[in-house]
């Protein structure tokens, strides 16, 4: 500083500026005056000062500790740098943003200064500054510079790419991170949409700008879409994209839109291959499927062939013999392929009303002999609705419980099963509650009953077969159904299983008349005229001698071409199409005999072994009427035959 200078002084800043100043009684502002020499005592102060930094200042007025001591040594430095280097020739006084006092109890003020400084005739230079308050300011700005790194360690930690889109303008800013998912450098991208809007998969682009839509009118609370990007060496990488609009304005449209993207291609494409496996499994399953049924179809048709036929007691027994083992096979056989359903969540339920009492009826009947044969007693309860009906799916309420009747008396070798099935209604809801109780040995560990292939008894000595499909299978035809499935055991004392699934009581069904108004007792096979396409020669012999039972000669066709031409030149009842056929198949042929007759084409039931890949609404949507699987019992094709006589009298 240069010895001439005599007074330096801020004008804006009056001399008679004292501590009590009523300006000054607020404690917002503070006045403060000390002297520029080693330590820079304090010759005078606000109170509030003092009483903010938690000082103890003498009645004398006199301060215990100068300025430097509140100070930290960079801002020491720097005030005194700045008063060395001050001109008033150039600035009428000298203003410091920031400095940080803290007292001794460790209590901390940020001030803002406007100094003046007053050359002594010591010499010394006595500097008067009004310090301004803003420690609260300061707080609120370190709070935010805290917030705002902790998100940006975030962002960088999660490894996310940002986006702050103003929908108004177009303008976008986008982060480093953004960027790289797509190998470019930051650099490389403009802040405009276009740079997003031009990377998007042509096919993605719609449902994008579909979702963002549904966000800015309101019908979704942010903005989620998974679309496949243009990656800067070629490839495609998925994102996942997500934001939320932040700031509209005054007459509600947004200005800004935030949000993030992430790269989820690994993910994705890890799906897309368990996907294609899933799928081929299906494939494979839904080939081996048509495969083994077409054989079956062969042996448990003429096992119904032979027995219609003259046998004495022992080939009938061995023919029973037969017959069960091919029924054990079929139900391995669609275990495995429900199991296949239920994982690709194809299977399907088929709600419709039915007689709990029924029900429990062909589940003790199926059983009761087997139970005779190991000397327990079997006993099966039903109580059923006020109506009698109710609505579920009662083929898979069945076969659940077919599979626990049937497990209860496999591990139980004395005492007793039971079976108890009611329907409970708890205020407006109302269940079907089935308890099936055995003595058997009990189960070590309930919990791994029911993971798939897994065998209560997985030893080599093991007493009981079965693939260890069921339990896991009841339990997701029992979930499919909305309802549950527990179970309570204890070793060597038995095991309770207990369904659950909502079952609504509704009225019985109308049952469909003839032209004589009595319904149909069954007695009598209709005749009727009917086309049997199939390719396989076994399988027509099968046909011919189940038709033969009936008293009723198919006419063959041995592919779909065939098919087409015989409705061409006679007229048929129904026709029994097989879907897998040479030349043209099943769903062809079906399509040209619908279009080509229009309404004087007969009725088209599907005869299939595929009862995997092909699903009903296939054969729906190729004109045909209903679906017949492979290897089919007497009583399904009586049935069937009998609903095409109903439905032929109704139309003519």
């Amino acid at each position: 500083m240069p010895k001439s200078t005599s007074v330096m002084h801020c004008t804006s800043m009056p001399r008679s500026l004292t501590p009590d100043s009523p300006m000054l009684r607020g404690g917002l502002v503070t006045l403060l005056r000390w002297r520029e020499t080693p330590g820079r005592p304090i010759v005078e102060a606000s109170p509030g000062i003092a009483r903010r930094l938690g000082l103890v200042v003498e009645p004398t007025g006199e301060w215990s500790v100068g300025l430097d001591d509140l100070l930290d040594p960079a801002d020491r430095r720097s005030l005194g740098e700045t008063i060395a280097a001050f001109d008033p020739e150039i600035a009428e006084a000298i203003e410091l943003e920031e400095l940080r006092m803290q007292g001794p109890s460790g209590k901390a003020l940020w001030v803002h200064m406007t100094l003046a400084l007053l050359e002594e005739p010591t010499g010394a230079i006595l500097c008067t500054a009004v310090a301004v308050d803003v420690t609260a300011r300061h707080e609120v700005e370190h709070e935010l510079r805290e917030k705002s790194q902790r998100l940006e360690l975030v962002i960088d930690g999660t490894r996310l790419g940002t986006w702050d889109w103003n929908p108004q303008t177009g303008a976008v800013v986008f982060n480093e991170r953004w960027a790289e998912m797509l190998g470019h450098a930051k650099s490389e991208i403009r802040d405009e949409l276009v740079e997003w809007e031009s990377r998007v998969h042509p096919d993605d682009l719609a449902d994008c700008y579909a979702d963002i839509q549904a966000h800015i009118e309101g019908r979704v609370p942010f903005y989620e879409n998974i679309h496949r990007m243009r990656h800067k060496e070629g490839h495609w990488v998925y994102i996942l994209d997500r934001g939320k609009i932040v700031e509209r304005d005054a007459e509600g449209r947004p200005v800004r839109f935030t949000g993030t993207h992430t790269d989820i291609t690994e993910q994705k494409l890890a799906e897309i291959r368990a996907t294609e496996a899933t799928r081929a499994k299906s494939m494979f399953l839904a080939t081996m499927s048509h495969e083994i049924r077409t054989p079956m179809n062969g042996i448990v048709g003429l096992l119904q062939v032979l027995e219609g036929t003259n046998l004495d007691r022992r080939q009938r027994e061995v023919l029973d013999l037969i017959r069960q083992s091919g029924d054990h096979l079929l139900v391995l056989i669609d275990d495995i392929l429900d199991l296949s359903k239920i994982e690709a969540g194809k299977l399907r339920l088929d709600q419709q009303p039915f007689r709990l009492d029924e029900v429990v009826h062909v589940v003790s009947s199926l059983y009761a002999e087997r139970a005779a044969e190991k000397g327990i007693a079997f006993r099966c309860v039903a109580t059923s609705s006020e109506s009698g009906w109710v609505l579920a799916d009662a083929h898979r309420i069945q076969q659940v419980l077919c599979n626990l009747v049937s497990n209860a008396i496999k591990f139980t070798e004395m005492g007793h099963v039971r079976m108890d099935v009611r329907h409970e209604s708890v205020g407006d809801e109302a269940w079907l509650v089935a308890t099936v109780e055995d003595t058997g040995k009990g189960i070590e560990d309930v919990d791994l009953i029911w993971e798939t292939f897994r065998q209560g008894d997985a030893s080599t000595s093991r007493n009981h077969g079965g693939s260890g499909l069921g339990l896991s299978i009841s339990r997701s035809l029992a979930e499919l159904m909305d309802g549950t499935i527990e179970v309570e055991s204890e070793l060597g004392e038995g095991s309770t299983f207990r369904l659950r699934v909502p079952a609504p009581s509704c009225a019985a069904p109308v049952r469909r008349r003839d032209a004589g108004g009595s319904e149909r007792n069954g007695s009598t096979p209709p005749k009727l005229r009917v086309l049997v396409a199939e390719d396989n020669a076994i399988n027509r012999s099968v046909a011919e001698g189940v038709f033969a039972r009936l008293g009723m000669t198919p006419t063959f066709a041995m592919d779909g071409a065939e098919a087409i031409e015989a409705c061409h030149n006679d007229e048929f009842d129904l026709v029994l199409m097989d879907v897998h056929m040479p030349k043209v198949d099943g769903l062809e042929a079906a399509r040209a005999i619908v279009d080509e007759l229009g309404d004087n084409a007969p009725r088209i039931v599907a005869l299939t072994a595929d009862v995997v890949g092909l699903s009903r609404q296939d054969c729906i949507d190729a004109g045909m009427d209903g679906f017949l699987e492979k290897p089919f019992r007497m009583e399904a094709l009586l049935a069937l035959l009998r609903e095409t006589e109903e439905h032929s009298s109704r139309v003519a």
